[in-house]
């Protein structure tokens, strides 16, 4: 079930309206769907793996928005993995 309740600032029983619609809803169908408490938790090896992938395809929309002539060997290219192992060294350092 879906439900948009649009809220007009100005109307003050339309807010106590769709607060009540809101909190009725959550109280009679919402418990079941809370988000798991669990840490998530990010295999660094993965990470740069997935940072990878993505810089390569953020050069291939690059080449592609800007019309910029790609040689065979550019098609294939990827961020180095010392590159992508020190980003994501940083993103660990600050986060973990």
């Amino acid at each position: 079930m879906k439900v948009v309740i649009v809220l007009d600032t100005e109307d003050a029983q339309g807010m106590r309206d769709a607060y009540n619609i809101a909190r009725s809803l959550y109280l009679t169908k919402g418990k079941r769907f809370h988000a798991s408490s669990a840490t998530v938790k990010v295999n660094k090896i993965q990470f740069i793996k997935t940072l990878r992938e993505f810089g390569a395809e953020a050069v291939d929309e690059f080449c592609e928005k800007f019309d910029v002539s790609r040689s065979p060997a550019a098609v294939r290219w990827k961020p180095s993995l010392k590159l992508s192992k020190q980003a994501v060294d940083i993103y660990f350092d600050e986060n973990v």
